[in-house]
């Protein structure tokens, strides 16, 4: 018979006494016994088989023997969406903070508050359109971040001066306009709530758990550290006026056992069914307030139980470090896609490298507004660097089953935990994405 070569980009995952042959450049798994793992071994091991069964027939059928395909388009720097980070004042202390928010003096005015001109932000939006039309794409897409917190009632101008402007520029070179946030909530009841249903496409929810998680690791700033209220009044507002919403929690060592129960309390308080559950990972301020990220033993057991439970009650869990419904050869648009304007005027491509001061945040950085020429400058070699920046080409995870799920992790994460962003030697989120990747997977098979 001709020699059959096995598809490079399969994997076996043990599963009870039998295995799940796992395709994920198809999104496929499919259960086998461990005769046909004996005769995967065959082959692969050149031995002659026997071209007329049926179990090869099937085998070639879910593409076993098909070279793999990578369908992945390439990585560039032409933006169509734009993310500003409007200041680092926030009405919060959030005890993990990575830019430690509502603290520290900018470095590049010498002032506590800085904030994004809207010459800027004109200019960022005039820039996106034109790559819009240049790749004619039919959608601009305009976000606001953190930094501080971009819904303050303080940035209220700010907010209403560029989605104003981004509509009216959109609307004439018929482009859709595509409007987020991310917010504690906490000023939202201050704002005109139909101007918010009128104008943004879907905002974000940081809520870490019941009031007191939320008010121990997102205290407010003062005297009363009652965040928890004021979040709630968000989602209540945001259910009553029907505005998209979600919620992330930041999971550390304090909160980690109570997963299950924050589900349990969302899915009391809220309508939603899906929730994003993050480890921490330690940086910014948990160097003074010492708070520690959950070990992936414990993140992995509570993680199970709280999907469990989720499950049963009609919702799901979810955390960066595994999509399988979703595969990739990059992590995000931290590898040089991205375009997020800090509020010193620096253009960075990942969130967590919002502060321009530090020295580990230097290979995100990839540019910065000129007020000379009145015009963003652009640092293309860190650009191409952080596109070569590809699970294909990370020694590492070679072998990995859920490459293409956690598409080499996070980039930043990945470079202060190993001193590489192309190394994932000693990255500790490794074992939390293939454990909790191997159960989703099977989860997936289950239900389908």
């Amino acid at each position: 018979m001709k020699t059959l070569t096995i598809n490079s980009e399969i994997f076996v995952l043990p599963y009870g006494d039998n295995y799940l042959i796992y395709l994920p450049l198809k999104s496929l798994s499919v259960l086998v016994n461990a005769d046909t793992i004996r005769l995967l071994n065959a082959i692969q091991a050149g031995k002659d088989i026997d071209p007329d069964l049926q179990v090869l027939k099937d085998l070639k059928h879910i593409g076993v023997f098909d070279p793999p395909q990578y369908d992945f388009k390439k990585i560039k720097f032409q933006p169509t969406s734009v993310t500003l980070l409007p200041s680092f004042v926030c009405n919060l202390k959030c005890i993990y903070c990575y830019s430690e928010g509502g603290e520290r003096v900018c470095s590049y005015c010498d002032q506590k508050v800085s904030m994004i001109s809207i010459e800027v932000a004109k200019k960022a939006i005039d820039f996106i359109i034109t790559n819009a039309i240049v790749l004619k794409s039919k959608k601009i897409i305009v976000g606001f971040h953190g930094g501080g917190e971009p819904m303050l009632f303080a940035n209220k101008l700010f907010l209403e001066e560029t989605i104003h402007y981004a509509r009216t520029q959109a609307d004439i070179f018929k482009l859709t306009l595509y409007v987020s946030a991310v917010t504690n909530g906490l000023d939202i009841e201050k704002f005109d709530i139909q101007w918010l249903k009128q104008n943004f496409n879907k905002i974000g929810i940081s809520l870490d758990g019941p009031p007191d998680i939320q008010n121990f690791q997102r205290p407010k700033q003062g005297v009363n550290p009652d965040s928890y209220s004021g979040a709630l009044r968000a989602i209540q507002l945001f259910e009553a006026y029907g505005i998209n919403y979600s919620i992330r929690s930041t999971i550390t060592k304090h909160n980690v056992y109570r997963m299950r129960e924050m589900v349990e309390h969302f899915l009391q308080i809220t309508k939603l069914k899906n929730f994003h559950f993050e480890p921490l990972f330690e940086c910014g301020r948990c160097e003074t307030t010492k708070i520690e990220a959950p070990s992936p033993e414990e993140y992995i057991t509570y993680y199970n139980e709280a999907s469990d439970y989720a499950i049963l009650h009609g919702a799901e869990i979810y955390f960066s470090g595994s999509t399988t419904n979703k595969i990739s050869d990059h992590f995000c648009g931290a590898a040089g896609s991205n375009f997020f304007i800090t509020p010193d005027q620096h253009i960075t491509t990942c969130l967590e490298a919002c502060r321009s001061d530090e020295e580990i945040n230097q290979p995100f950085l990839i540019g910065e507004y000129n007020r000379e020429v009145g015009d963003f400058i652009f640092d293309y070699d860190k650009i191409a660097l952080l596109n070569s920046r590809l699970v294909t080409n990370m020694s590492g995870c070679d072998d990995c089953f859920c490459k293409f799920s956690c598409s080499g992790d996070c980039l930043i994460k990945v470079l202060k935990s190993t001193g590489n962003m192309f190394d994932i030697t000693n990255n500790t989120r490794c074992v939390i994405n293939k454990t909790i990747t191997n159960f989703k997977i099977k989860k997936y098979h289950e239900k389908s």
